[in-house]
């Protein structure tokens, strides 16, 4: 019965791999055009591609009016030609660029990192590293882009060891969430477990599992401050508005002065903290001593508790930079 039952199991497995080289399938060209045919030479699809490439792991890459896409072992298109890049990976995903950003697709199209990506690099140990590009305007995120991976627009040596200038690194793991849900502001692939990251001007090293060491300051570390993009910034009560309503009310010009100024500034900043409270004010750009003192003054009446800005859902320190504007009349 065991005798029976092991010829039994090898048949099957002789023809399960005899099935499976009957069903493979080959690139050929009539000239111009490329198809697909089996081993009897029999036409199986078309010839309608660019290019077909030999097949890797049941799939092969196809391009078809200059944009590539893929196609199966039986000869249905799995990825539609659309894409101006493709990479195929081992473990059955997809790297997919589209108009100057990438993507991470599945073996049918479907999106693995629900979203594009100004890089993305070909992963080791399964980790991705991701690039976007990110615009700054007076110190916040004023618009988000996606565009072309630039090395002029770097600081760095090589596309493996690059500190960007206004870009942010993240690393996306086969769960498709970012390692540690934070994005740096420089970082290098993996190597023997390990990556090289960067928040400001501070390295560390990030492992498989995002742990970080050494381990960043939980606190209000100015040297960290504004770094990571947050999901939500601070908020006063009634909004800018009322915010500048309040700094009118409270500030008083100042009487022993001869100093007489008009449509000046003072640029003043100021950290909201966690838990939304008006911390470490100060005079970025001062204008006249007796003025300076009059707008720090004015932000230390800021006893109502601002909305903290949030990073995935965690209320985080954010610094406020602006310029104090007032109108001497003569």
């Amino acid at each position: 019965m065991k005798f029976s039952i092991t010829v039994f199991i090898i048949c099957l497995s002789i023809s399960n791999i005899f099935s499976q080289t009957s069903n493979k399938l080959y690139p050929k060209s009539n000239g111009s055009k490329y198809g697909l045919v089996n081993r009897k030479g029999d036409t199986i699809t078309a010839f309608i591609y660019d290019y077909v490439s030999p097949f890797k792991n049941g799939y092969s890459i196809i391009q078809r009016e200059n944009k590539y896409g893929m196609i199966n072992f039986r000869g249905v298109e799995t990825i539609t030609p659309k894409y101006d890049k493709i990479e195929y990976l081992n473990n059955g995903l997809t790297i997919v660029s589209l108009n100057d950003s990438s993507t991470v697709v599945d073996s049918v199209g479907n999106s693995f990192t629900n979203q594009w990506y100004y890089l993305i690099d070909t992963p080791l140990s399964n980790i991705f590293r991701v690039v976007k590009k990110i615009n700054y305007g007076a110190g916040l995120l004023i618009k988000n882009t996606i565009k072309h991976y630039h090395l002029e627009n770097t600081i760095g040596l090589s596309r493996d060891s690059v500190f960007f200038s206004d870009r942010l690194i993240g690393y996306i793991s086969r769960n498709n969430s970012v390692l540690n849900g934070i994005w740096f502001s420089g970082g290098e692939n993996f190597e023997n477990g390990k990556a090289k990251v960067a928040i400001s001007k501070h390295t560390y090293f990030l492992d498989l599992n995002g742990n970080i060491t050494p381990r960043i300051a939980d606190d209000c570390d100015l040297s960290l401050m504004n770094i990571f993009i947050p999901d939500e910034y601070p908020e006063y009560p009634g909004g800018k508005e009322a915010f500048y309503q309040f700094l009118d009310k409270n500030f008083n010009y100042p009487e022993n002065t001869n100093i007489m100024y008009h449509n000046s500034e003072v640029i003043v900043s100021f950290i909201i903290d966690k838990t939304g409270s008006v911390v470490l004010p100060k005079i970025e750009q001062s204008l006249d001593p007796l003025y300076d003192a009059e707008v720090l003054k004015a932000i230390s009446k800021l006893e109502t508790k601002w909305k903290p800005a949030k990073y995935n859902g965690v209320p985080v320190c954010w610094q406020i930079k602006f310029p104090f504007r007032f109108t001497v009349k003569y």
